[in-house]
């Protein structure tokens, strides 16, 4: 969405190595930086159909750090190896047991297999991806799920409500069992938002983002990831055991990142409806404080903050909850654009709006 000039990122990824190397900001302290690049890709604009992508709309890792991508537009899953080798495909469109006509989420959930979301159903699969069953949701509006273990999901759930004031959107990060999605197990907190009409919601969508990780025994959340530097860690059980105040201060918008975000958010509506929706978007004046959180193969936490022109994490310690390096991945700006997943298998990315054609990304 904004197409950061080359020579600025390399003065962010220059000044990130100084300030982390001096120490001379104000409270900060000084940890390593590591640096990652891509050295691989998944996808191909042309040729082997195994490799060609139509939509990525989510990406998750198997028990043995798959990489599954949840492929909308094709309607199917896709799984490769941690390496990028094609290994199959699930599913297809159609109305039948297994087949898909609207993709909305999965979750790898370790050898217990898999769940997907298709339309208003909740598919159930083993961990060899064999079809096993799918029940009707009360509430299918959910916006992202991890597992917790075997059995446990942790999810973002939309609850409409509609007032005299208003359409209320209320998210809620929950837990549930994977057989039954509609039987809560807990609620560690809700957040309301009032929209009243489509321009509101595409501002939502945007702006008012919940993002979390689940490690083996925690849940880090960032509750406003916009407005608030903060991360509150839970147990599974849904008992709030600390709150993370990460350094970080709001940094305002260019007028070129502005009409950039505005042109990149009303191009895509409109492609995605094939010209049938027109909005006029108008983007936050502030970057957000936060914009991913992530974990890797040792429970640490990966906060992206949203104010860098480049991703670059802060790593915090699952135990002390302290920062202990910091990660700059190299080679990719505008990350408006992008989607990073870092998981304990390792970190992958892919393009929100891809120019030359759809590709995971495998980051070293």
């Amino acid at each position: 969405m904004r197409n950061t000039i080359l020579i600025a990122a390399y003065v962010c990824v220059l000044l990130a190595f100084e300030s982390a190397c001096t120490g001379e900001e104000k409270g900060e302290t000084t940890v390593p930086v590591d640096t990652m690049s891509i050295v691989d890709s998944i996808g191909v604009l042309s040729g082997d159909d195994n490799y060609t992508i139509g939509m990525i709309s989510d990406i998750d890792r198997g028990v043995n750090g798959e990489i599954i991508v949840l492929d909308w537009s094709r309607s199917c899953i896709r799984e490769y190896s941690m390496d990028g080798e094609y290994v199959r495909r699930i599913g297809r469109y159609g109305e039948g047991p297994g087949e898909f006509n609207d993709l909305k989420g999965l979750c790898a959930c370790g050898t217990k297999g898999a769940v997907v979301i298709n339309n208003t159903e909740w598919y159930q699969y083993d961990s060899e991806w064999n079809f096993v069953s799918a029940e009707i949701m009360d509430n299918s509006n959910i916006s992202s799920m991890q597992a917790g273990n075997d059995s446990l999901i942790i999810g973002i759930k939309n609850y409409l409500q509609l007032t005299g004031s208003g359409m209320h959107i209320e998210r809620r990060l929950e837990s549930w069992n994977r057989e039954n999605p509609d039987e809560i197990i807990n609620e560690y907190f809700k957040v309301k938002y009032v929209v009243n009409c489509p321009e509101d919601l595409y501002e939502e969508e945007q702006n008012f983002q919940i993002l979390y990780t689940v490690t083996d025994e925690s849940i880090f959340a960032a509750k406003d990831s916009q407005n608030e530097p903060k991360v509150y860690v839970y147990n599974l059980q849904g008992d709030l055991l600390d709150e993370i105040e990460m350094p970080y201060e709001q940094v305002r918008k260019t007028e070129r990142e502005i009409a950039q975000e505005a042109a990149y958010i009303q191009g895509y509506i409109f492609n995605m409806t094939s010209g049938e929706k027109m909005i006029e978007y108008i983007p936050n004046q502030y970057k957000p404080m936060i914009r991913s959180i992530g974990c890797d193969a040792e429970g640490n936490v990966w906060v992206q903050r949203g104010f860098e022109d480049i991703p670059f994490y802060d790593v915090i310690d699952n135990e002390t909850h302290e920062v202990i390096k910091n990660v700059i991945i190299e080679g990719i700006d505008n990350t408006i654009n992008w989607n990073i997943y870092a998981t304990e298998y390792g970190v992958v990315a892919a393009q929100v709006y891809d120019y030359d054609y759809p590709k995971v990304y495998i980051l070293k």
